[in-house]
């Protein structure tokens, strides 16, 4: 649980702080793939669902996936869902009513090899759609561009999840900055409190 709870923090870090565009900032050296070319893309949809939809219209394309009386601020799929043709979880979260963020969870077997063929599969088809990534690190890749944010990650254990998230980079920002006056505000409520009770 510690370790999931580093991995959203530094993914929501990275996706929300960065402000670049895809012909502004060139790439990092890669690590991995050197010789993979930067290219220039636009993302008007993630298999057909566009960031920022509203959640009554992605329930209507996926109604097995959203559960209004139970949260309408994520819809959730563990059966069937896939990309690059790859089994995975997919996770849909919404903010105020508008989607934010997608993100597919590829759970491995506890075989390493397995694990291997599934991250050069998906990694090949990241970089075949979006060419070389922004940051391109050991276990942790960054595309973006104006208006979007694209965050992989694996783990080096088999057992670990490798993560895909795709997030509207506007609506992610006003999200954060609204966490954070809700912690501010809980913060100072609680000074107050404490110093009542003194």
């Amino acid at each position: 649980m510690k370790k999931a709870s580093i991995l959203a923090f530094l993914s929501l870090s990275i996706l929300t702080g960065c402000t670049g565009s895809s012909s502004g900032p060139t790439a990092q050296k890669g690590l991995d793939h050197p010789q993979v070319a930067k290219k220039e893309w636009t993302l008007t949809d993630v298999k057909g669902d566009v960031l920022g939809m509203d959640y009554d219209a992605y329930s209507r394309r996926h109604p097995d996936e959203c559960y209004a009386a139970i949260d309408k601020n994520v819809c959730f799929e563990s059966n069937h869902s896939t990309y690059a043709d790859i089994k995975a979880e997919k996770r849909a979260e919404f903010f105020h009513g508008q989607l934010v963020s997608i993100q597919y969870t590829v759970n491995h077997t506890y075989n390493e090899k397995t694990h291997s063929l599934d991250d050069a599969e998906l990694l090949a088809a990241m970089l075949n759609k979006f060419g070389a990534p922004l940051v391109d690190q050991p276990g942790v890749k960054i595309w973006r561009n104006e208006s979007v944010s694209i965050f992989y990650t694996n783990q080096p254990s088999e057992r670990d999840p490798t993560y895909l998230t795709f997030t509207l980079k506007s609506l992610a920002n006003e999200r954060s900055a609204e966490w954070k006056k809700e912690k501010d505000k809980a913060a100072t409520d609680h000074a107050a409190a404490a110093k009542k009770d003194m």
